[in-house]
């Protein structure tokens, strides 16, 4: 099946996809609804303009993919790998990242509504120009994430862990950290803590 599944003006729907192989794929403009897909490679795929609503990844395998001009509604990422992934001018609407390893991605000018991260690495992410509306981050790695243009006010980051993090102050005031992420980042204020 794997890529002649996504020929193009094909939309999918009510699937449930199973070990398929779409490393590679090239595709533009489909709409995929109630699909679930389990162990699927998309491992640099470069997906334009697709429309997922009500769609479970399971094990799927993200890596180096390019993810561009997407929306996302009632998206569940469950244990995928979305390493060196982009995901660029996309909307996430109640969408949830759980248990992922997301090391180096890269979510840039996108629209965050009512997402949920989870257990995640995402050491050395990056996330520029996002706009964040119910956005929940919870028990992740964070080390090395750099922020630029997102501002984190009232985004509580209390439980993720961290020892370095690239933001400006007007990105971070108003956000919810614990006190060792405190500690951390009062190098941005240029301050030394004397133990």
């Amino acid at each position: 099946m794997s890529h002649n599944l996504f020929q193009p003006l094909e939309d999918i729907a009510n699937l449930t996809i199973e070990n398929e192989d779409f490393s590679n794929l090239k595709t533009y403009q489909k709409n995929i609804d109630n699909t679930l897909f389990n162990k699927c490679n998309f491992t640099n795929a470069k997906l334009d303009g697709l429309f997922f609503t009500n769609v479970e990844f399971h094990n799927c395998d993200f890596s180096n993919a390019t993810l561009e001009n997407i929306n996302f509604t009632d998206v569940k990422f469950d244990n995928c790998k979305l390493l060196g992934t982009n995901i660029i001018k996309s909307y996430l609407s109640k969408v949830s990242l759980l248990s992922c390893l997301n090391r180096y991605l890269n979510l840039a000018d996108s629209k965050f509504k009512g997402v949920t991260i989870d257990n995640c690495d995402l050491s050395n992410a990056r996330f520029y120009r996002l706009n964040l509306t119910k956005f929940n981050i919870t028990n992740c790695n964070i080390n090395n994430l750099e922020i630029y243009a997102t501002s984190l006010n009232n985004i509580d980051i209390s439980t993720c862990k961290f020892q370095n993090i690239t933001i400006s102050l007007e990105d971070l005031k108003g956000a919810k950290v614990s006190l060792d992420a405190a500690i951390c980042l009062t190098s941005l204020l240029g301050i030394e803590i004397i133990y």
